[in-house]
């Protein structure tokens, strides 16, 4: 395992005459690929992580960010907001996902045309210099020319922060591992920044993705699962990126910035607190239904049994709960998929203290709305790593290993359920954690606020090292 000095990085400081020198320099352009789309807030909130982040580090460089996206007319209203951020468009983003046929036709057609500009590029550096009208999205031709120019012509290539060097879906690790095989190829400096990587179920996928991933020239990973995967001393364990925002959402929320489109839902948040216990909760529809319908059932089931017995045990403690349920991912699919089971939730287990929260919120929006509650059941691993930024207490129910890694930095690794290993059994322990939770909730917050603190110091790693290298190179 590789150590690294944090403290030494976060000092490392260049003398006067020498900060007066880069400033002069040219401007730096990174390029963010492995693109997102604005639906999963926490593959928002991890980009925006690493902008801030760049940003910070290299706050006396002139620097631009493009950023490649599936949603990028949704991504620019948001990123725009932010300096230095030119938001792309996907070779693989998609105007409608509810035909195949067109969705695999718009692809192939992206790909053949993108090779086909890289190969000329390699001979006419005419074809490496960025076009204008760069964030004309509806420009196929422009588009694509945009995607292969920033390949050559950008000083450093970012893999986004995430999830998704994985082979759950074998073709989707293929696109994701096509910038990174270019890179590699160009020559360019290769950031592999605060990724999970794996699980593999194929060796094959496994070794290439190892293969590819030890290629880069700063590899940090954001748990000690991928660390060991990779076995590699380069390798160095840093953290989530969403909790590089912790300092920005603390200021946002001091500032009292308008709120119209969520105060409906603050508003009724407020008065609830009055008379009850708020317990938020995070729900996950596609991952566990994928992994088969009766892990789906037996999922809404152990819920629908734990939040009962919470309100009998409620009752005995004269305490009264309502339940929040808050949108992580909010694609069509994903908010059926949540409305059918607070739709059981409530029928079936006559659960009727339950608030659905469904609409499109924006990370601020989400924020503002989970700190209103007091504890959060986390089915998604960064609604877990919002509250505890929040210094919200959390218990969570993990569908990926992940969420063991991101709770053991966060001193909870008592806290975590498998959701693929849950009986009767576990209804009564999860209860009896949650009522363990209320009782001791003022230290669990101290100890999150902490914690917190010291990992949005650590989540700033790779961007020091690429400051690092920058340097090193000039």
């Amino acid at each position: 395992m590789t150590s690294l000095n944090i403290s030494g990085l976060v000092s490392w400081e260049i003398p006067d005459r020498k900060l007066r020198e880069l400033r002069f320099m040219k401007k730096i352009r990174f390029f963010i690929v492995n693109a997102n789309d604005w639906y999963n807030k926490g593959d928002v909130t991890n980009r925006l992580g690493l902008i801030l982040a760049l940003q910070r580090v290299f706050k006396n460089r002139d620097i631009q960010i493009y950023l490649e996206s599936l949603t990028p007319y949704r991504d620019k209203d948001y990123f725009g907001r932010f300096r230095n951020i030119k938001v792309i468009r996907s070779l693989f983003a998609s105007e409608t996902r509810k035909r195949a046929s067109i969705v695999i036709k718009h692809t192939a057609k992206g790909i053949i045309l993108f090779f086909a500009l890289f190969f000329l590029a390699l001979l006419f550096p005419l074809l490496r210099k960025i076009p204008e009208n760069s964030e004309e999205y509806h420009n196929f031709l422009n588009n694509v020319r945009l995607n292969v120019a920033l390949l050559f012509s950008s000083d450093v290539i970012i893999s986004s922060p995430g999830g998704f060097l994985h082979d759950d879906y074998p073709p989707i690790l293929l696109i994701n591992l096509l910038p990174l095989v270019l890179a590699i190829l160009l020559r360019k400096p290769l950031v592999i920044y605060n990724q999970s990587i794996g699980p593999f179920k194929s060796n094959i996928w496994a070794r290439f993705t190892k293969a590819v991933v030890r290629r880069a020239s700063i590899i940090t990973v954001r748990e000690e699962i991928s660390l060991r995967f990779l076995r590699d001393n380069r390798v160095i364990l840093a953290t989530d990126a969403t909790f590089s925002i912790k300092s920005y959402i603390k200021k946002y929320l001091r500032s009292g910035a308008k709120k119209e489109r969520i105060n409906k839902f603050l508003t009724k948040l407020s008065r609830l607190r009055v008379g009850h216990y708020i317990i938020g909760i995070t729900l996950v529809g596609y991952y566990v239904l994928h992994k088969g319908v009766h892990y789906f059932l037996k999922y809404i089931d152990f819920l629908g049994s734990c939040l009962s017995e919470l309100n009998r045990k409620g009752r005995s403690e004269n305490l009264r709960f309502y339940y929040v349920v808050l949108p992580q991912n909010t694609n069509d699919y994903e908010i059926l998929l949540i409305k059918l089971i607070v739709t059981i939730l409530r029928k079936k287990y006559k659960l009727e203290n339950i608030l659905l929260i469904d609409k499109d919120l924006e990370p601020e929006e989400l924020f503002a709305i989970l700190n209103e509650v007091n504890l959060l059941i986390a089915s998604r691993m960064h609604s877990a790593i919002f509250a505890s930024i929040l210094a919200k207490p959390i218990i969570m129910l993990a569908y990926q290993p992940k969420f063991h890694g991101i709770a053991k930095m966060l001193n909870l690794k008592d806290l975590v359920f498998d959701i693929f290993r849950l009986n009767r059994k576990s209804v009564q322990k999860f209860v009896d954690k949650v009522m363990w939770i209320i009782k001791h909730s003022t230290q669990i917050s101290e100890m999150l606020n902490q914690k917190t603190d010291a990992l949005e110091k650590r989540s700033l790693i790779p961007a020091l090292m690429i400051k690092k290298l920058i340097q090193e190179r000039e």
